[in-house]
C-alpha cells in the first residue's frame, strides 16, 4: 500500500525476479469493475 505511481510494483517486480520467486501484482486479484475504477483514478472503498 502507497501512494500511486511511487514505483512499488517497478521496484517489488525487480525484487521478485532478482529473488527467482514468483511476482503476484494484487491489483490483478480485483474484479474488472474494481480494476477500471483504479485505472481511473478513482479509489476503492469499503462499500
Amino acid at each position: 500500500m502507497g501512494v500511486s505511481g511511487s514505483g512499488k510494483t517497478t521496484v517489488s517486480g525487480a525484487l521478485a525476479a532478482r529473488l527467482g520467486v514468483v511476482y503476484a501484482e494484487a491489483d490483478e486479484f480485483h474484479p474488472p469493475a474494481n480494476i477500471a475504477k483504479m485505472s481511473a483514478g478513482h479509489p476503492l472503498t469499503d462499500e
